[in-house]
């Protein structure tokens, strides 16, 4: 049968009756499976008989027969599509409504100081080539402690000038842009970290922007990635300081208490909470504060969503454009490894000391020398709260006694092992290629997590980006080049690639040297898409069928279980609602989560 399973994927059936056999359990092109209670007398092995399906009559092969079931190979391939999703199981999904509405109006009284708005331009300003001394002296002007500081440097490597230098346009032409540019970073580095934080249940707020600002200095030349600007660190400072993080907050109570730290700002299921509460998640709403408030930020946003997805995999990302050049994806996995360093070292999250120290050996260090690394972050941020009087300090890093065992975590059925096992084969380089077929794609996610992570299974070191394809708008993100740096590229959604991509997509299967990886959806019946067909013949041999939900009852008690664990990790509560309406019926990942929450 093997021949045949690999070249058309399977459907399984509801309540088909196959006359005088038994009820059809799944259906391909070339295959059919049908249950019988018993071994039957009325046909043998290696006949031709004749089949009825949906009023038609087809010629079938018999290929086996046993106790519990008859496997037929069809004479001419079997394209009614349509009886089949007719009649094949759906997961049920559902829908919210959400509690607050969100305006341009509610944008817009997101405040922020004078003087913070002021370095915000002078940071675009800085960083512009076409910039010129009267233009930046306007805007530090008003910004009395970093004008002096200018004048003093000016004179102090002017001596023996006949006069004293006081004006900031004749001291900024004489100190140059390159100098300037550091005294305007120490500048914002030292007013970031002492910024007063507008949420008031959030922990630790400056050790966070303190952290975020030392991670970015030192993470970015592991990748050869070279900031060009401080837009990058400037978005990760204003998650917690001016973006839609802060409007929930101010519109939800509970929210504002739940956001206590990094660890709860990143968890999926806040992402899900934003969705049920305000109908869209932070991610999302946060494109559309950014175009009206900092527009020189919307296309480094593109980055920072990517990283919330290298991080939870299972996220549903809103259908939007996304700037996906290889500085974009780079600049991802920068901050995906910043939110693992602040949840560990501000927090001290086991689970992402765990991960973190696992990416970091694939920049060539020991478990001894990630620690150093890390250390000497640590020593700084504390030299600097020292000074300024704040507490508490971070803790001195060490190896984190905690580990992610997919064997452990996973249900103990087939299913399961195979996966676990086909995952070790690319973890082994024993092939290099693995598109999962799935009936959810955020639930593949979730098992993402996990196998990316698991030390036993191979691929826990590697560098990684997950690419959501319909956000895919140019051949030129499918360039070999373009993805060059990371070790596996995962396509996301793959049913959802513009076919006029096909093309650029067969080159990059072809010729990537390192891992690709993806998913598509079951529902999407791509094998009889008379376009998507061209691009399931480029991943046919790679295939490979995630434990369907509609199949496995222990795959969906698995989401149950496992979203229920989050919900009490983020709300430290117990107080699931809709539990019977989730165990009388099969929902999809996310709508689960959904139900968990919503009343």
């Amino acid at each position: 049968m093997e021949e045949f399973e690999l070249r058309w994927d399977k459907y399984y059936l509801e309540n088909i009756k196959i006359e005088d056999y038994g009820y059809a359990e799944f259906i391909s092109k070339t295959l059919l499976r049908i249950k019988t209670d018993k071994k039957t007398n009325l046909i043998q092995e290696g006949l031709t008989i004749p089949v009825k399906i949906n009023g038609k009559e087809y010629r079938c092969f018999v290929k086996e027969i046993t106790e519990t079931r008859i496997d037929l190979v069809f004479k001419q391939d079997f394209e009614d599509v349509e009886f089949i999703k007719k009649n094949t199981k759906y997961l049920k999904t559902f829908s919210t409504t959400k509690k607050y509405s969100i305006s341009e109006k509610d944008f817009d009284s997101i405040n922020l100081s004078p003087e913070f708005i002021n370095l915000i331009n002078l940071l675009a300003e800085v960083d512009d080539p076409n910039t010129d001394a009267e233009s930046l002296a306007f805007l530090i002007n008003p910004l009395t402690l970093l004008k002096n500081k200018i004048i003093e440097t000016a004179n102090s490597i002017s001596e023996g000038a006949v006069e004293e230098i006081k004006d900031l346009p004749t001291a900024i032409s004489r100190i140059g842009l390159e100098k300037l540019k550091k005294l305007v970073y120490q500048y914002f580095e030292l007013f970031i970290t002492t910024y007063k934080s507008p949420l008031p249940d959030f922990e630790e707020f400056n050790q966070v922007n303190l952290t975020k600002v030392e991670l970015f200095k030192k993470l970015p030349p592991l990748i050869s990635f070279q900031p060009k600007k401080k837009a990058g660190l400037l978005l990760l400072l204003l998650e917690l300081i001016s973006s839609s993080v802060i409007l929930f907050a101010k519109k939800d109570e509970k929210y504002k208490k739940l956001i206590k730290n990094t660890v709860k700002l990143y968890s999926y299921i806040t992402r899900i909470y934003e969705k049920v509460f305000f109908g869209e998640d932070f991610l999302s709403m946060n494109k559309d504060f950014l175009n009206r408030r900092f527009k020189f930020l919307v296309e480094v946003n593109d980055s920072y969503k990517l990283a919330h997805l290298i991080l939870n995999p299972q996220l549903s990302l809103q259908s939007q454009q996304l700037n996906l050049s290889n500085r974009n994806l780079k600049r991802a996995y920068i901050f995906y490894l910043i939110f693992l360093g602040l949840n560990y070292l501000v927090y001290n999250d086991k689970k992402s000391g765990y991960i973190l120290y696992n990416k970091l050996r694939r920049f060539g260090m020991s478990l001894n020398e990630a620690v150093e690394f890390l250390n000497e972050i640590v020593f700084f941020v504390n030299k600097i709260l020292s000074a300024l009087k704040i507490k508490p300090f971070l803790r001195t890093p060490s190896p984190v006694n905690y580990t992610i065992n997919c064997k452990k975590a996973f249900p103990e059925t087939g299913s399961f092992v195979d996966l676990i096992e086909e995952f070790k084969k690319v973890g082994s380089g024993r092939k290099n290629r693995l598109i999962l077929r799935t009936q959810d794609t955020a639930f593949t996610g979730y098992l993402l997590n996990y196998l990316l992570n698991d030390l036993e299974v191979g691929l826990s070191s590697k560098t990684y980006i997950v690419i959501p394809c319909e956000s895919i708008q140019s051949p030129d993100s499918l360039l070999i080049e373009n993805l060059s740096g990371f070790d596996i590229v995962y396509f996301k959604n793959l049913d959802k690639l513009y076919p006029v991509f096909y093309r650029e997509f067969y080159k990059l299967w072809k010729n990537f040297e390192g891992i690709i990886m993806g998913d598509y959806s079951y529902y999407s019946f791509i094998d009889h898409d008379t376009q998507k067909i061209q691009l399931f013949h480029v991943i046919k041999d790679a295939k490979f069928d995630v434990p369907f939900i509609t199949k496995e009852k222990q795959a969906y008690d698995f989401i149950v279980s496992k979203l229920k664990d989050e919900y009490i990790s983020l709300f430290e509560a117990t107080d699931f609602k809709n539990v019977d309406k989730i165990s009388n019926d099969l929902y999809d990942f996310e709508s689960v989560a959904k139900m968990l929450l919503q009343e």
